[in-house]
């Protein structure tokens, strides 16, 4: 819904900060596949790097995951 369709300042306001707090939460996220693709996984150290991000990165998903239904259940 927009202003056009009957939604206030407040609310297009509400909805863009949600937005903006999702991307923040979802940075961490895309600076590690950032990293990973970076990483030579055969390169010193390269495989056990590349499987330290992946654990890094599901325990980022799952936080992420849980801040966007924190956030779609208020609606």
């Amino acid at each position: 819904m927009n202003a056009l369709e009957g939604e206030t300042g407040l609310e297009a306001q509400d909805h863009l900060d949600q937005l903006d707090m999702l991307i923040e939460h979802f940075r961490p996220i895309e600076k590690l596949f950032q990293l990973m693709g970076a990483v030579a996984p055969d390169a010193l150290g390269g495989a056990s790097l590349v499987r330290s991000s992946s654990e890094i990165g599901l325990n980022l998903s799952a936080q992420f995951r849980e801040t966007l239904e924190r956030v779609l259940k208020k609606h």
